[in-house]
């Protein structure tokens, strides 16, 4: 997965392009200098959902071509768009709510790299009323940053920020489309 993306910024597309695919009205990116964070308020996952997404080459937006709320046409295809996170950290940590539970796994670079047996680590919990539906994925041990200004201008070039009910912030500050 890290080979097939050229530069780094495009996990923003992909991490993005997944919230518009789970209906999410609201994506909000926040850049920090240990952290890189991507939360939104769609329908979430659950354990079924959450082994879909890190089952390579899946099929599963072929076949479910239309998101179930919103009726968008979802826009991604190949189920390895999310490993495009590894060109920037050796971790990063999904807890995603559906219903009444929250359910998450935290990927470590190293550590599956260096297991001879390593399987999904899949956490579940019940959710409380604090939690909203949506995931949130968050990237740490970054091995580089993003000036805001160069992932603004990437946003507003590559995703469908006209769409309805769709709204991308990075930092705080919401994106519009370049005209």
């Amino acid at each position: 997965g890290e080979r097939l993306y050229v530069e780094a910024i495009e996990l923003f597309r992909e991490l993005i392009s997944n919230a518009y695919d789970a209906d999410a009205t609201e994506v909000h990116v926040r850049l920090g200098s240990d952290a890189i964070v991507v939360e939104d308020n769609g329908s979430g996952m659950s354990r079924k959902g959450l082994e879909q997404y890190f089952t390579i080459g899946s099929q599963e937006k072929r076949h479910v071509s239309v998101s179930p709320r919103l009726g968008r046409k979802r826009i991604g295809q190949f189920g390895i768009g999310k490993f495009a996170v590894l060109t920037v950290a050796d971790e990063f940590f999904i807890e995603s709510r559906k219903g009444g539970y929250i359910t998450s796994v935290l990927f470590n670079k190293k550590d599956w790299e260096e297991s001879t047996t390593w399987a999904l680590p899949i956490h579940r919990e019940p959710a409380t009323v604090l939690h909203h539906e949506g995931t949130k994925v968050t990237l740490s041990k970054l091995k580089r940053s993003f000036f805001a200004v160069d992932v603004e201008r990437y946003v507003r070039q590559v995703l469908p920020l006209r769409a309805r009910k769709f709204t991308v912030f990075v930092n705080g500050k919401r994106m519009t489309a370049d005209e």
